[in-house]
C-alpha cells in the first residue's frame, strides 16, 4: 500500500483509514489495529509494519528520564511516525510559505492594529502522524497503544456518514456515543464504568500530537519532547489517580466535523489495552522505586563513614 494510493481520492482515502487491513467485524480486542498496528506486537514490528506501509516516513523515538537526588534511568517509551502523504506534505509547505508571506505583508501595513490575526481554516493543511507506546520496563518492548492524528486536507474531506460507516463495518457497533465521540469496549470490561470512556489520552497517557511537531525547528521539537518525559514521570507517580486497569482494551475515536457535519475535518482514534498499560506501568515504578530506595541506602551508608570532627 504506497502513500500515492492512499491518498489517491476521498473514496480511497477513508476506505484505508477506517477499514486498513479489514477483517470480519467482531469484538475489539488486542488483535484489533490501527493502519495494522495491534496491541500483540513488539515495537520493532509496529515500525516495520508503518514503514513498510509508508516508506520514507520520519520517524522519532519518545524517551524520559525519570530521577530522584540519588538514581536516575534512562527509558524508551515508544515512537512517533510522520505519516502525511507526499501531495499533503508539498501542499503543506507551499500554504506554509504563502502563510510566511502573508503574516510579513500584515505586520507591515497593519502593525499592532487589531485586524493582524491569523486566519486559517480546517483543511488548510493535511497531515497525519502516528504514535506507539510501549512497555518501559527493561528488555520489554510489547505496544500497548496506539494513537492516530489524522488533519484531512480540503480536498480530502471525507463524508462523515461514509467514514464512521466504514468503522463500523471493521469495529463493529460503538459501545458508547458521545457527539463526535464513539468508543468500543472488549467483552468482559466494566463497560458501564464511566472513567472507561473518558477521552483517556489527555492526561492519563503521554503520547502527542505529533502533526505540528514535525513542522518545528530542533530546539522546539526539544521542548515539546521533553514535556513528553514529563508527563510520563507525571503519569507513573500517580498510577493510583489513573488507574483504569480494570476497562481492558478500548478503542476510542475523536472527530472534528464542517459546520454542517457533513464532512469529517479530523480524527484521532486511539487503541489501547488500558489492563495491560496499568500492569506494566505499575511494574516500571516498583522496579525503579526498588532502585532509587536502594541508591539512597547505599549512599547513606556510605555518608555515614563521615564522622563529623566535634
Amino acid at each position: 500500500m504506497s502513500c500515492r494510493r492512499l491518498y489517491a481520492t476521498p473514496l480511497q482515502a477513508i476506505l484505508i483509514l477506517a477499514a486498513s487491513h479489514a477483517h470480519a467485524a467482531g469484538p475489539i480486542s488486542p488483535e484489533s489495529d490501527i493502519l495494522g498496528v495491534n496491541l500483540t506486537m513488539s515495537r520493532d514490528q509496529a515500525k516495520k509494519t508503518l514503514s513498510d506501509a509508508f516508506p520514507g516516513s520520519e520517524t522519532i523515538d519518545l524517551t524520559a528520564l525519570p530521577s530522584t537526588d540519588f538514581f536516575k534511568k534512562s527509558v524508551v517509551l515508544g515512537f512517533i511516525m510522520n505519516i502525511t502523504s507526499k501531495g499533503d506534505a508539498s501542499a503543506d509547505s507551499a500554504r506554509g510559505a504563502q502563510a510566511a508571506a502573508q503574516t510579513q505583508l500584515n505586520n507591515k501595513t497593519l502593525g499592532a492594529s487589531p485586524l493582524n490575526m491569523p486566519v486559517g481554516s480546517a483543511g488548510d493543511y493535511g497531515r497525519d502522524s502516528v504514535t506507539v507506546l510501549t512497555d518501559p520496563n527493561d528488555n520489554a518492548t510489547d505496544v500497548f497503544a496506539i494513537s492516530r492524528y489524522k488533519d484531512f486536507s480540503k480536498a480530502n474531506f471525507p463524508v462523515t456518514k461514509v467514514l464512521l460507516d466504514s468503522l463500523i463495518e471493521k469495529y463493529g457497533q460503538p459501545s458508547r456515543t458521545n457527539d463526535l465521540t464513539y468508543t468500543w469496549t472488549a467483552p468482559g470490561a466494566r463497560s458501564l464504568q464511566d472513567k472507561c470512556y473518558q477521552d483517556f489520552t489527555a492526561g492519563y497517557l503521554y503520547e502527542l500530537n505529533a502533526n505540528d511537531l514535525f513542522g518545528y525547528d530542533s530546539s522546539s521539537r526539544a521542548v515539546v519532547l521533553n514535556d513528553v518525559g514529563s508527563i510520563f514521570v507525571r503519569v507513573i507517580s500517580n498510577l493510583s489517580v489513573f488507574d483504569r486497569s480494570q476497562c481492558g482494551t478500548i478503542l476510542q475515536v475523536k472527530t472534528q466535523l464542517s459546520n454542517d457535519r457533513t464532512y469529517v475535518t479530523s480524527m484521532h482514534e486511539t487503541l489501547i489495552d488500558l489492563t495491560k498499560t496499568q500492569s506494566n506501568l505499575k511494574t516500571f515504578t516498583d522496579d525503579f522505586s526498588r532502585h532509587a530506595n536502594a541508591a539512597k541506602q547505599e549512599k547513606l551508608l556510605k555518608d555515614s563513614q563521615n564522622k563529623p570532627k566535634l
